[in-house]
Order: structure tokens, then sequence, then C-alpha cells
């Protein structure tokens, strides 16, 4: 017995419900991948600034196993960005771009949550795509994207917990 005779009303419904849920996919990743282009291209544009350079230069002395604790040092930073540069550092080696990349990362996936938690806010697909568009559009976005701060790792960290805590 098919499905549709069972089911005549639900199963177009079923079908439009996975023709617009594989829409959203395809479209989510293919913003994903214009965010990523409108960012990568800046990834080694410029110089470290002061901050950035202080901030890689504690993650080296991590990395190199100089300073592991850092008890040398005056950190007035959470250390989780710290320590994740030092792990890169320690696995890849230690560059201005590499630096900038756990920001760059944690900038795509703010846009991957923004996305998720609208969608779970107002269940709609579009208005989602809307959210996480402007913030990959957004001048601050692909800015901070690009920089060795802990900003961008903050404000991931903060959005998945809002996801979180929506999920339940």
């Amino acid at each position: 017995m098919s499905l549709s005779l069972v089911y005549p009303r639900a199963l177009p419904r079923l079908l439009r419900r996975w023709e617009r849920a594989s829409f959203s996919a395809w479209a989510l990743g293919w913003l994903l991948v214009l965010a990523l282009l409108l960012r990568l291209p800046l990834l080694s544009g410029a110089r470290l600034l002061p901050d950035e350079a202080l901030y890689a230069t504690w993650a080296r002395l991590i990395a190199t196993g100089e300073d592991v604790w850092l008890a040398s040092q005056a950190v007035d930073k959470p250390p989780l960005f710290i320590y994740t540069l030092a792990a890169l550092f320690g696995t890849i080696g230690a560059s201005e771009e590499l630096a900038r990349l756990p920001s760059l990362l944690a900038t795509l996936l703010s846009i991957f949550l923004t996305y998720k938690i609208a969608l779970r806010l107002y269940a709609d697909d579009m208005l989602a795509l809307l959210a996480a568009l402007l913030l990959a559009l957004s001048p601050f976005s692909i800015l901070f994207a690009v920089t060795a701060f802990t900003d961008p790792l903050m404000t991931m960290w903060t959005l998945a917990a809002a996801w979180f805590a929506l999920e339940g």
C-alpha cells in the first residue's frame, strides 16, 4: 500500500516541506561560501595590530613550552582564545594568517548559529536566511573576522549558548 493512498493530503505537504528544507540547506551553504569569500582575501592583508601581536606572542610562549601558564606575563584576557592559538601554533606553526584563522572560523560558525537561532525563534526559513545574510554582509563582522582579537570567538560562544538554551 502506498503512502499516498493512506495519506493523500499529507504527501504533497511532506514533499513541499522537504523541498523547502533542501532549498534552505543549499542557500545556507552558499551563504557561508559567500561569507568566506568576502573575508578570506582580507586574512593576510595587513600586519598584526599591537593587541593581536600580544595575543600571538602569548600563544607562541605556550606553544613552544617557554611559559605554558603565562606566569611571567600580565594576562588580562580569557584563556580559551590564547590556548586555541597555542594549539594551532604548536601543530601547524606560527604565522600572522594562522593567528587570525580562529576568528574567521568563529565568524562563519556565528553566521550558522544566527540562522539556527532565527529558525528556532520564528520558524521561518526565509527569515532565518535573511538574519544570516545580514550578519554575513555586515561590514563590522567582515572586518572583525580577520583579526586575532578575542571578540569573534566570544560572540560565537555567546550565540552557541543562546542556541543551546533555546533547544533546552
